[in-house]
């Protein structure tokens, strides 16, 4: 999030004042609350395209690497989570965006230099969405939100356990 809110400057005063009961209900830290502001521009309301033109992740200059930047700072902090949970292994983030189909996530898993946790590289995750659609079922409910990001998460933990070689 920290990412997103560099480019928070395009906000309006009206936007802000309507965004803070969102910052409230999300517990969202202080120094988090102008990258809040961009994330919800992004993922919790319509972008009105493939990305917000006045968003974070805007790039007129080339719209699938705006795409590829939005869809990495979505999953990259999940993937810290997994990486985290097995500090063993490494994972990957392989995007292929799209600006008029639909955007493909990828992450791989594989061990690191030394470690024989999993016999092969695995997919932990392969997901595909359009960029100018909502990832959220119900965007305004922040538990609604929690819980999808806890079902992604907990997709790949899941993923993780079954590909893990027991001893």
């Amino acid at each position: 999030m920290k990412e997103c809110g560099k480019k928070v400057e395009f906000l309006e005063d009206s936007e802000v004042d309507n965004l803070k009961p969102a910052v409230h209900a999300f517990t969202v830290p202080k120094e988090l609350v102008e990258a809040f502001y961009a994330y919800h521009m992004e993922f919790l309301s319509e972008p009105g395209g493939c990305t917000s033109i006045n968003g974070a992740f805007f790039d007129d200059e080339d719209i699938k690497r705006g795409v590829w930047s939005k869809f990495y700072h979505f999953y990259r902090p999940i993937v810290n989570l997994i990486e985290a949970k097995y500090p063993r292994l490494q994972f990957s983030v392989y995007i292929d965006p799209s600006y008029d189909d639909t955007t493909s996530i990828i992450v791989i898993a594989e061990n690191r230099h030394g470690c024989d946790m999993i016999p092969v590289p695995v997919a932990v995750l392969n997901e595909s969405w359009k960029a100018w659609h909502l990832p959220f079922d119900s965007p305004g409910d922040p538990e609604s939100v929690y819980a999808e990001l806890e079902q992604i998460y907990n997709g790949m933990d899941a993923r993780m356990q079954r590909a893990i070689i027991r001893p």
